[in-house]
């Protein structure tokens, strides 16, 4: 060949290289950090969540609703609801301003460094969640042509926009802010609940209402020390100012068989106080005593 170069370069020039696939490699985000996810096709299953499903009942139908408004502090919008063979899914969406995200997170210095609840102890672990503007539970309930719908199961998704380099939110997350075209300036609080039909067949909706109930939660009281049975303790209650005494009435030292572990690789710690008190006047709600110092931990 008299021109070996010249008809390279013609022959390079002459080909079309998008006729080359890349290999999975290529589009795994795992491997390729710098690949671009797929957006997958927009389903929401009765029996899925935002990751998927199983099963081979058909997706829902998408009913645009676009509610919006404001309860517990928080703004809400409902952008769709999904009819269903085996029931009616619908998307509760919370917004969150930035501003309170990020105090928040500046409140309890949460970075990626130290983002686990192994630094924290039980009682901030609690008033964590309390403080935390991108978590509300909640108990949802609808009125389908007069009769009760109430929800079999949920999940949700979270989208927050204060994140520090090194951490990025959820891509499901993303996907549904962009199916409901919601302001990625906020924060979102994404909950996807469940409800079963009330009769065997799929009704006609001729008439929806919904019903949303803050659920309770545990909140953090004051500390004591104890040393012996008859020692009291008078404190009042954080949310509705009744005033009690606690009266220690037996303090003992237990041990619990290792028996009752059932396990051949953990060493469990088997020691314990126990300790029985009273409380007066008898309280109307829920109390719960914990002990501020935290347990051994099991050995392998």
């Amino acid at each position: 060949m008299e021109q070996p170069w010249a008809y390279i370069k013609k022959l390079q020039a002459s080909f079309d290289y998008s006729k080359i696939k890349y290999t999975e490699d290529y589009y795994d985000v795992d491997m390729n950090p710098e690949a671009e996810p797929t957006i997958p096709e927009w389903k929401v299953y009765f029996d899925g969540d935002f990751w998927g499903h199983s099963g081979k009942d058909r997706s829902g139908t998408e009913l645009r609703l676009n509610k919006q408004f404001d309860w517990a502090g928080h703004h809400w919008v409902i952008p769709a609801a999904y009819s269903c063979s085996k029931g009616l899914v619908m998307d509760f969406c919370m917004r969150t301003p930035e501003d309170d995200i990020r105090k928040f997170m500046t409140k309890w210095d949460l970075y990626p460094e130290n983002d686990s609840c192994e630094y924290f102890t039980q009682e901030q672990q609690m008033q964590i969640d309390l403080d935390n503007p991108l978590c509300l539970d909640f108990i949802p309930r609808l009125e389908l042509n007069g009769k009760t719908m109430r929800t079999s199961h949920g999940c949700s998704v979270v989208f927050n926009p204060c994140l520090p380099d090194g951490m990025i939110n959820e891509l499901e997350a993303k996907w549904a802010l962009e199916h409901y075209d919601l302001d990625t300036s906020y924060g979102w609080m994404i909950f996807r609940a469940a409800f079963p039909w009330t009769s065997k067949r799929r009704p006609e909706i001729k008439a929806l209402s919904l019903t949303m109930e803050q659920q309770s939660c545990r909140v953090p009281g004051p500390h004591f020390k104890t040393h012996a049975p008859g020692d009291s303790f008078s404190f009042t209650h954080p949310v509705s100012g009744t005033k009690y005494t606690l009266t220690v009435q037996e303090l003992e030292r237990q041990t619990i068989s290792e028996k009752r572990f059932g396990s051949d690789r953990w060493f469990y710690p088997t020691y314990f106080t126990a300790m029985s008190y009273t409380l007066s006047p008898e309280p109307d709600s829920d109390i719960s005593i914990c002990d501020c110092a935290e347990g051994d931990k099991p050995l392998e």
